[in-house]
């Protein structure tokens, strides 16, 4: 391998992130631990001709952004794999939502103890409890590749998933994804309790705000913080009124005790009601925030309101998957094709926040956010397949396959104080002049899920 390390060590030097990126992504990509993820987590596939890892191989290629098409990462390797690609899409298009659900799980265990030794040190954001912040995203429609679409002029909607951030170790944990485009939060109530545990804070727009997800929260031993929904009117207020606490950046603060019943049963459940009056009303045009808590008093409600704030770190993710990698891919048109492509976004997400926690145990966190990713994600992409052609599979895994995390993790430090931070600065920009936006007509979209669940009944 001596000839692969002098150009291993090229690399280093002129293609950095790149090399941080690939080599993180070396503790996923392993084909016996991928086929392992798809044994144990399978409920009808299976695996005969095609292996699982192999269709990986092909969609990291256009969720990272380095081929354009599953055909065009297919064509690359056509040589290697054993069938057509009319048989990689079926393949694509069976695969279980479960194992996107294993395939998020997996990345987790694998990065998250580098992770916490390159962030040894930071703060928390709230000592003593494990935050969690979840929010819903609804693919966005795909083209009209399915022939019971073509006669209509709405867009499918291939999916539907949520995600769960754990804003401290700065990854997304977890993901409950939906088929049907229509989904909505709610409606995935039973699943999102399955994954609280006790001591859990879980931060979360009004869409989740009803009293079944914070009394089964509560029930379990665990905490919300969540804004309040506008149908969510049966609470009475306990004890003084409310009174002025304090502010924050945004706004006056004003807190109250109360107890929410819950209608069908009469079940009462009590809690704070934390209401923030801004100094700048929302872009929707709203003058005040309300937050509903469990938390105990020791956290006050200023700090609430700041803990609140922190629920946009998921809405950027999203930004980021959606921007700077291919997480909905528009000829994808089947739902579980289409779940499992943002799956693999995740994936490479958290990859790419191992490298920021580098980047940040290297240069500190001023000069890490002050990095335009977008800008790293351009030229990883532009180095990548050089990269890869120069330097086989084999010399990547037999370097770093079996590299204890502490190591991994200061090797990973160490390349990235290498990096040149000027060369990748945010470009500073004037100020946005205020334009009066339009109402847009309304847009109607069609469920995929349900479009095929219309056919198949049709056969029956």
């Amino acid at each position: 391998m001596g000839m692969y390390d002098r150009i291993f060590e090229r690399y280093e030097t002129k293609g950095t992130f790149a090399v941080l990126v690939r080599t993180v992504l070396q503790r996923l990509m392993p084909s016996d631990k991928l086929n392992q993820v798809f044994e144990e987590s399978r409920n009808k596939q299976y695996h005969r001709t095609l292996a699982f890892s192999t269709c990986m191989e092909i969609m990291f290629g256009v969720v990272l952004g380095t081929h354009q098409s599953v055909n065009d990462s297919y064509l690359d390797i056509q040589d290697e794999v054993p069938v057509s690609l009319k048989s990689v899409y079926n393949k694509l298009n069976s695969t279980d939502p479960e194992i996107t659900t294993a395939l998020i799980r997996y990345s987790v265990e694998q990065l998250m103890p580098i992770q916490k030794h390159l962030l040894k040190g930071e703060p928390k954001l709230l000592p003593g409890y494990p935050i969690r912040i979840i929010d819903g995203n609804h693919l966005s429609g795909t083209e009209h590749r399915i022939e019971e679409t073509r006669a209509n002029t709405a867009s499918p909607l291939p999916g539907f998933t949520l995600a769960i951030l754990d804003p401290d170790n700065r990854m997304i944990i977890a993901s409950i994804p939906c088929e049907d485009g229509h989904a909505q939060e709610r409606s995935l109530t039973s699943q999102i309790l399955e994954r609280v545990c006790k001591g859990e804070l879980w931060i979360a727009d009004r869409n989740f705000t009803t009293i079944d997800i914070m009394s089964g929260i509560s029930a379990k031993g665990g905490f919300f913080l969540m804004r309040q929904h506008g149908s969510l009117k049966n609470w009475r207020r306990v004890g003084r009124k409310e009174k002025y606490v304090g502010k924050t950046d945004t706004g006056k603060v004003y807190q109250q005790n109360i107890i929410v019943t819950k209608t069908k049963t009469g079940e009462e459940h009590e809690m704070r009601r934390i209401r923030i009056v801004l100094n700048t009303p929302t872009q929707d045009g709203d003058t005040e925030i309300v937050l509903f808590t469990n938390l105990d008093i020791s956290v006050d409600s200023v700090r609430c309101s700041e803990l609140y704030r922190e629920r946009w770190s998921i809405e950027s993710a999203f930004g980021e998957m959606t921007s700077c990698l291919s997480c909905e891919i528009h000829t994808l048109g089947y739902p579980k094709a289409a779940l499992l492509a943002f799956a693999l976004a995740v994936i490479v997400y958290n990859a790419v926040a191992v490298v920021k926690g580098a980047i940040l145990a290297a240069h500190g966190k001023e000069l890490m956010e002050n990095l335009s990713w977008y800008f790293v994600y351009m030229r990883v992409r532009g180095i990548w397949d050089g990269m890869e052609i120069a330097i086989p599979f084999e010399y990547w895994s037999e370097r770093f396959d079996n590299k204890p995390p502490k190591q991994f993790a200061m090797y990973l430090k160490s390349l990235a104080e290498r990096v040149d931070i000027s060369k990748y600065q945010k470009k500073q920009r004037g100020i946005k002049k205020k334009v009066k936006k339009k109402s847009d007509p309304k847009v109607n979209h069609v469920s995929t899920y349900q479009i095929l669940k219309n056919r198949k009944n049709n056969k029956k």
